[in-house]
């Protein structure tokens, strides 16, 4: 099978130097596919680099008979007209239909053996590839099975796959589907033995519900999602529709030194607009999409202008508690408040930045009385 477009375009969209990114869509097709438990395994070496990539999940599977829909056409998929995923009716995320090409980011050949219900009964499939034909899908005539419905994707003779097993590459994955394991609560995923597991990696989480903008039609307010992280992860703005499914990402637009967050954005005025157009939207002209962004990234600032006041409140008082506060008095007069606020602000930002194993309790200098 051929697909509609040219091999020059696939390998485009394949963005063949993003591994990460290029397993971020095979999950999403997974769990698109109804999966519930998806694995993915990275086989090493004798040397210990990457060179095999492996993702099983336990959805639906592909029939021959869909092959033709879920292969052939690029920029279009059947998502776009369903509601939600044919079994368990949840919500969908890819649209566009790109992820199968996103797979040559893996390895210089791909396959995925897949077993579906048919009207014969159990069938599997197997579709092959070569990054060598982009465009071209060898797809095996279905055959009978006794395993259960799924999909395993298999990638052979990658190169540069050593990112897959940075601890940066888990941290990416777990900030894209942070939002959806926890609206889906018995879905599974499995990164190289490890379970993604947002909710031990979020250190702060803020929720704020936008108005809608003032200009266009959609009156529906917008949330907003502000989730702080432990590790460090890449810093973006995911704009989501409705049902909190990302459709892209930007980058955050503000300056929070010191926290290492994600933001989602949701909004039905998202929900019809192409995945390529929301990714230009700082480019976009004056309207709805540009308003909404502007106050999503005016409230990102608020959060985090109040999140450093908190953080300095903290540090004070563990410092109190500690008796290494220089201050053991209250501020008698404006001149003192300004200076305990300049004390505050210097001395936590200074301590924040040292290496652990170099703090010290901040030292007084001074025999004021006060200090």
């Amino acid at each position: 099978m051929r697909l509609e477009t040219s091999r020059e375009h696939v390998a485009e969209l394949a963005r063949l130097r993003d591994p990460v990114g290029a397993v971020e869509e095979l999950l999403w097709n997974a769990l698109d596919a109804d999966g519930g438990c998806v694995v993915v395994t990275l086989e090493r070496n004798d040397l210990g680099g990457v060179d095999r990539v492996r993702i099983q999940d336990d959805g639906h599977g592909m029939s021959a008979e869909e092959c033709e829909e879920y292969f052939r056409p690029i920029g279009s998929s059947w998502k776009k007209r369903a509601k939600g995923t044919p079994v368990r009716n949840r919500a969908l995320h890819g649209k566009n239909g790109r992820g199968r090409v996103r797979a040559f980011a893996l390895g210089s050949v791909v396959r995925w053996t897949s077993v579906s219900d048919a009207r014969q009964g159990r069938r599997q499939l197997v579709i092959e590839a070569d990054r060598h034909s982009m465009d071209e899908f060898d797809i095996g005539e279905p055959e009978p099975a006794d395993e259960a419905t799924g999909t395993l994707f298999e990638a052979f003779g990658g190169d540069e796959l050593d990112v897959l097993a940075d601890e940066r590459a888990r941290s990416s994955l777990t900030a894209a589907f942070a939002t959806y394991l926890e609206k889906y609560s018995d879905v599974r995923i499995e990164y190289d033995g490890r379970d993604l597991d947002p909710a031990a990696e979020q250190l702060h989480a803020g929720d704020y519900l936008l108005d809608a903008p003032s200009s266009g039609r959609n009156s529906e307010p917008a949330k907003l999602r502000v989730v702080e992280w432990r590790r460090p992860v890449p810093r973006a703005l995911f704009l989501c529709d409705a049902e909190g499914m990302s459709r892209a990402h930007l980058k955050p637009g503000i300056q929070a030194p010191g926290f290492e967050f994600t933001a989602h954005l949701s909004w039905s005025g998202f929900d019809d607009i192409d995945s390529e157009e929301l990714a230009f939207t700082d480019w976009a002209p004056d309207g709805p999409l540009t308003e909404m962004l502007a106050a999503a990234r005016e409230h990102l600032r608020t959060h985090f202008r109040a999140r450093v006041d908190e953080r300095r409140r903290e540090q004070v008082a563990e410092w109190q508690r500690d008796g290494i506060y220089p201050y053991s008095a209250d501020p008698t007069d404006e001149r003192e408040r300004a200076e305990r606020e300049t004390f505050d602000a210097v001395a936590t930002t200074v301590f924040r930045h040292l290496p652990k194993s170099r703090r010290a309790p901040p030292s007084s200098g001074s025999s004021t009385g006060t200090r």
